[in-house]
């Protein structure tokens, strides 16, 4: 029990550490309490996905703090997910009237989606980007969010993850664990890439090994596929690819663009085979001190953010397929129906986890 004790402790100090090592420091109190001139009865509508498109009061005087909030993600600070959540700070400081500045920092160096969202938790970070499934330890029904073959198409996604009923159902245990999900959505359509195969069938994958994130669903996928899974941290993965400790990858087409993965891969394999999402997370404490007006505002802004990345990939991702293609990669259409139908028995296994009700409802979602 001792030794359990103590490596909870070093697992804090770490996270403690690492915000600190970013030059981070806090030089702004991380729960900076907001000014006292935030409305005292706000009429706003209640923070739910609800309230997404809710008109939010604005403040009458330029608080007398602004509390600064730190964010980021582990992509390449390139990468279109620094543009989001850009928007995301720019909405809310024009809600709250200055009250907070959003700070965004990119490449990992808040930490992984694996270990960010733990210093969220902890308040050592106050907010980061990451697929729900990376912070799957807190629920594990958010599995099902960014599981292979799981939506009919983005606007279908965009849409579930806004009804209160399987929001709610994902995100409220893991507020007990300290973590506010403000907002997901659509991030993305994940392919397959490899250097040597052009692969049109899940057997062709055989032998090979495949880079995936830290998230057990994604290792049972690749596994499924004949594969072999190979977790890689994402800063570490162009090397990987270089050096053949894996001979492929999978993400959607902004990820290989900012990671230029294109120099270490040849084939480009459509396989849609995950319509992905994204979530901005913030820690709940800090959440809780704020008034409702600016709980409601920092929820609000987070899902408008959603919706503009939803339509710049929209306008954006037939571009970036043809940007690969110039950088030389050859683009296979596969078999898509195979890759999916190979994804029975990761289902079987997930559906005592996520609960096959969930699935049902998500799938069959209008």
């Amino acid at each position: 029990m001792e030794k359990h004790l103590t490596r909870i402790q070093d697992r804090r100090s770490f996270l403690k550490m690492l915000a600190a090592v970013g030059g981070l420091a806090a030089a702004t109190p991380l729960l900076e309490a907001c000014s006292s001139a935030a409305p005292a009865s706000p009429t706003a509508a209640p923070a739910n996905p609800a309230a997404a498109g809710a008109a939010q009061p604005t403040p009458a005087a330029a608080p007398a703090k602004v509390t600064i909030i730190r964010t980021g993600h582990s992509l390449a600070p390139e990468n279109p997910i620094t543009d989001l959540l850009k928007k995301w700070g720019e909405l809310l400081g024009q809600k709250t009237n200055g009250a907070f500045k959003v700070e965004v920092f990119g490449g990992s160096v808040l930490g992984t989606g694996r270990t960010a969202p733990e210093g969220v938790s902890l308040g050592t970070v106050e907010s980061f980007y990451a697929d729900p499934s990376e912070y799957a330890s807190f629920n594990q029904a958010l599995n099902i969010v960014s599981a292979p073959f799981m939506w009919n198409d983005r606007n279908q996604l965009q849409k579930a993850v806004r009804s209160p009923e399987i929001f709610n159902t994902l995100t409220e245990p893991v507020k007990s664990k300290g973590v506010h999900v403000l907002a997901i959505g659509y991030s993305g359509t994940r392919h397959l890439t490899t250097k040597n195969t052009a692969a049109k069938k899940p057997e062709d994958l055989k032998g090979l090994k495949i880079r995936v994130p830290e998230i057990p669903v994604y290792k049972d996928m690749v596994s499924a596929w004949g594969a072999t899974p190979t977790p890689i941290a994402m800063v570490d993965v162009f090397i990987g690819l270089q050096t053949g400790t894996v001979d492929g990858q999978e993400n959607p087409f902004a990820q290989i663009i900012s990671n230029k993965f294109y120099e270490v891969q040849k084939y480009l394999i459509l396989t849609s085979h995950i319509i992905q999402c994204g979530s901005i997370i913030f820690n709940e404490s800090l959440f809780q001190q704020q008034p409702k007006a600016y709980q409601d505002a920092l929820v609000t802004s987070a899902q408008e953010a959603m919706d503009w990345f939803l339509g710049y990939l929209n306008d954006q991702e037939g571009n970036m397929l043809e940007q690969l293609k110039g950088y030389g990669m050859t683009v296979v259409e596969p078999d898509v129906k195979a890759f999916r139908d190979a994804m029975k028995p990761v289902y079987d296994k997930y559906d005592s986890i996520w609960t096959k009700d969930l699935r049902d409802k998500i799938q069959n979602f209008k």
